[in-house]
């Protein structure tokens, strides 16, 4: 990290500049295409093209992981409308399932949102931390187990 720094003016420039090479597009992509599958499904789909993004650029991953939970100020205000537009995406896809009624009345959808990203967060730092051949298939598979087993007890009872 040392030795790219000195290519950025700060970390919260380098920051900037990988999520804006890395990851932005992704968050660019219409969201419209989960509506139609399940809540996991749909997380997945959204979750899974950052994974891979990361596994095939380990520094960005490993940028995303060491600087992006620790934003403050201006660099948190540069960085919002993307987390914002994360976080909306999740939350409408709860919402779909609650008006469908495949989730208990009473869950809370910005909550369960903000849990799937804390999961996908997770699995971010489990892709940094495990970085070999077999990594990317490991972390989409917990990722989606862990996402299971957080809805399995949302679920509505028949």
């Amino acid at each position: 990290m040392g030795t790219v720094l000195r290519y950025a003016e700060s970390k919260h420039a380098l920051l900037q500049e990988v999520w804006r090479e890395g990851v932005r597009e992704l968050l660019e992509r219409p969201l419209e295409a989960q509506y139609g599958c399940s809540l996991v499904e749909g997380a997945m789909q959204l979750f899974e093209p950052f994974l891979r993004a990361y596994h095939k650029e380990p520094e960005l991953a490993r940028v995303v992981v060491k600087e992006l939970p620790w934003l403050t100020g201006k660099a948190l205000e540069d960085h919002r409308p993307d987390l914002e537009r994360f976080l909306t995406g999740l939350t409408q896809l709860v919402n779909r399932d609650l008006e469908r009624d495949v989730l208990a009345q009473g869950t809370n959808p910005s909550r369960l949102a903000y849990i799937f990203f804390t999961l996908y967060c997770g699995a971010c730092i489990e892709l940094c931390t495990l970085h070999d051949d077999a990594s990317l298939d490991r972390t989409l598979h917990h990722l989606r187990e862990n996402l299971e087993l957080v809805t399995r007890g949302l679920r509505r009872s028949p």
